[in-house]
């Protein structure tokens, strides 16, 4: 059982961060998630959940994706856990009030007893991800300052060659000087983070930068490019089936519809 639990956890995983419209990747998920209550072994149980439940959540799916994080808590609870399991359970419960109306307290509560774990237990590994999801609750929240602290420390903390990371921090990085109208700066950061995004391969990412990179245009009265990127990523969204991300194109569409029209 473990070595198939190995196998199709890591095609669930592989098919969620580069084909997430492949017609078999919800049986991979679900077969995943079956396997992994049949195993002693910790490390693939979290391999397992990582992947549902970051599945879920890019398609807009809380409902399952607070079941299969009640499944990282429960892994998490026992007084042996490992500080890599208690962190990816606080990283993971951040994610979920990001995704969850006036949760920004819950979020940094969560955010900040994971950094704690990590600095007294030395084990460092998901501290950009923690942090990354403080950048996120912040700027949701409209913190800037606080969001521009994160960020910082989210900087400190990268590995230069994991692109995927770097992918993100230049992501929040843009989206943060967007909101303060530092354009120029925005888009950098925003053509930078799309380019590291194509150059991985991962799709829902893609997405994100894409709709960001189209407002960041729309904000330098490039219109027909803006446009031109957030039909892209609509495209793209509507392959991939996530709901979440398909409203996120259309209310990116509808104001950009707006403003064209105030500008006229």
């Amino acid at each position: 059982p473990e070595i198939e639990l190995r196998v199709v956890s890591s095609m669930a995983g592989t098919l969620l961060y580069r084909q997430p419209f492949h017609p078999d990747i919800r049986k991979w998920m679900d077969r995943a998630m079956i396997l992994s209550q049949e195993t002693q072994n910790v490390n693939l149980r979290l391999q397992a959940c990582i992947s549902a439940v970051n599945y879920y959540a890019w398609m807009g799916d809380l409902h399952n994706c607070n079941g299969v994080a009640e499944e990282i808590r429960k892994i998490a609870l026992p007084q042996q856990a490992s500080p890599l399991i208690l962190l990816t359970w606080k990283w993971m419960e951040g994610l979920i009030y990001n995704r969850t109306a006036d949760s920004y307290g819950k979020s940094l509560k969560s955010i900040s007893e994971g950094l704690e774990i990590a600095e007294k237990t030395g084990v460092h590994v998901w501290d950009h991800m923690l942090l990354s999801q403080g950048v996120y609750a912040c700027l949701n929240e409209g913190d800037m300052t606080m969001a521009g602290k994160f960020l910082k420390k989210m900087e400190g903390a990268l590995e230069r060659n994991r692109r995927h990371g770097l992918c993100q921090y230049y992501y929040l990085a843009a989206w943060h000087r967007l909101l303060a109208k530092k354009i120029p700066f925005a888009s950098f950061y925003a053509e930078t983070a799309l380019r590291l995004a194509e150059e991985t391969g991962m799709y829902f990412t893609k997405i994100l930068c894409t709709i960001l990179m189209a407002q960041v245009l729309f904000e330098k009265k490039e219109y027909h490019e803006a446009l031109s990127q957030i039909s892209s990523a609509r495209g793209l969204t509507r392959r991939s089936g996530s709901v979440m991300l398909e409203y996120a194109c259309l209310m990116k569409e509808a104001q950009f519809a707006l403003d064209m029209r105030m500008v006229e």
